[in-house]
């Protein structure tokens, strides 16, 4: 079964189970495919990724990829794989705190987005682990714009992380100064104002 034998199959299946009143609406009354806007509503994680690397070529990946000011699509297409990944090790209940990162972030050559340079010099066991990650949801979120509330709540998860014997947050990847990171910069400078105003 080729790729797309797969997908178109996997969606037919996924369109016949819905319970989506507007989508079994569709099915039913008018015997038509939904519009795309409605479809994607069906989609699993792993389809769109599927999708993406599978069936557009290379001039719209790099079309879609200028959306987060890059400007080459094959790291979107490693990108998408890796958040597929960590998607599906984080909705079957798997640990990824310490964990090595089965599929890995392209390296990203340096001047490709200065937000992007901590990635850059990420090396060794760090780079494998889920902070890199995390940094790279930080930065897609942040290009969109909207989102920068989900960014905040990750820096505020990190920044809170107990300083007790055991567990540290170096074990997902993060090195002594995550903090200084382009992403996270407007936050720790709005955190160091509470700490001068003895808010926190």
């Amino acid at each position: 079964m080729t790729a797309h034998h797969w997908w178109v199959s996997r969606y037919e299946e996924k369109l016949a189970s819905t319970h989506d009143d507007i989508l079994r609406l569709y099915r039913s009354r008018w015997e038509l495919k939904p519009r795309v806007w409605v479809a994607v509503e069906l989609l699993d994680a792993g389809m769109p990724s599927t999708f993406f690397r599978q069936f557009l070529t290379k001039a719209q990946q790099s079309e879609i990829s200028r959306t987060f000011g890059i400007t080459r699509g094959s790291f979107l297409v490693n990108w998408i794989k890796v958040l597929n990944h960590i998607h599906n090790v984080c909705a079957h209940h798997a640990c990824p705190w310490n964990q090595p990162v089965t599929f890995r972030l392209q390296r990203i050559p340096t001047r490709m987005s200065p937000v992007l340079d901590p990635l850059h010099e990420l090396t060794g066991t760090p780079k494998s682990r889920i902070y890199s990650v995390l940094y790279l949801c930080a930065f897609l979120l942040d290009s969109l714009r909207d989102n920068r509330d989900r960014t905040n709540k990750a820096y505020t998860l990190l920044f809170a992380f107990p300083n007790l014997p055991g567990p540290a947050i170096n074990d997902i990847g993060a090195p002594e100064n995550w903090r200084t990171h382009a992403i996270w910069e407007a936050q720790t400078k709005h955190t160091r104002r509470l700490d001068e105003n003895g808010r926190v």
